[in-house]
C-alpha cells in the first residue's frame, strides 16, 4: 500500500486511475536470476530482433506471465 501511494504521490496520472479504478493495485514479484535471460529469448523466439528487445513493464502475452511465475520468489 505504501508503493501504491508513493506512486500517486509522484505521478497523478497514476493516482487519478487507481482511484477511478482504471489501474489495478501495483503488484510487485521478486524473481530468480536468469528470468530475463528467459524473457528475451522468448521474445526472440516469437520474432523480435535481438537488438530491439525491451523488457515489458506490462504484458499480457500469457508466454510471458507463465515465465514470470515461473520464476517468482515466492515469500
Amino acid at each position: 500500500m505504501q508503493l501504491d501511494k508513493a506512486l500517486g504521490k509522484e505521478n497523478k496520472t497514476y493516482e487519478v486511475l487507481r482511484n477511478i479504478g482504471r489501474l489495478e493495485p501495483i503488484q510487485v514479484i521478486t524473481v530468480r536470476s536468469g528470468m530475463f535471460e528467459k524473457l528475451r529469448q522468448e521474445m526472440i523466439s516469437n520474432g523480435v530482433s535481438a537488438t530491439q528487445i525491451k523488457q515489458p513493464r506490462v504484458t499480457r502475452n500469457a508466454k510471458l506471465i507463465k515465465i514470470l511465475e515461473e520464476k517468482s520468489i515466492v515469500s
